[in-house]
């Protein structure tokens, strides 16, 4: 039996100028991203964010986490959301993140 694998190239086009991927952990965003999805990102460089589109936040102490970002209830926070109405939404200081990355796009793997 013959149990080489043939190694190919994938390009995706609509991914090019991404910066980022990432394989999606936990629950939190479902329905709209499943753990073992692959996110890909883009380094947010913007001087505003775009309210309600998904990010992944990464804090000056090296948390991450993929939230949906909303105005806070002040200029120094952003309230972040989960997908999954089970996790509880939550503020977090502008001036605690270091990174912010926003989801281009993902694949999903339905089968080995």
């Amino acid at each position: 039996m013959n149990t080489s694998i043939i190694h190919e190239k994938i390009t995706l086009p609509d991914f090019s100028d991404c910066t980022d991927r990432i394989i999606m952990h936990g629950d939190s965003m479902k329905p709209t991203y499943n753990g073992g999805d692959m996110l890909f990102l883009k380094l947010w460089n913007e001087p505003f964010i775009e309210y309600g589109r998904c990010f992944l936040i990464v804090t000056k102490k090296g948390n991450r986490m993929l939230k949906r970002i909303r105005k806070g209830s002040d200029n120094l926070h952003f309230l972040c959301e989960s997908d999954n109405p089970f996790f509880d939404p939550f503020e977090i200081l502008i001036s605690d993140i270091s990174e912010i990355y926003v989801v281009v796009g993902n694949i999903s793997k339905k089968a080995m």
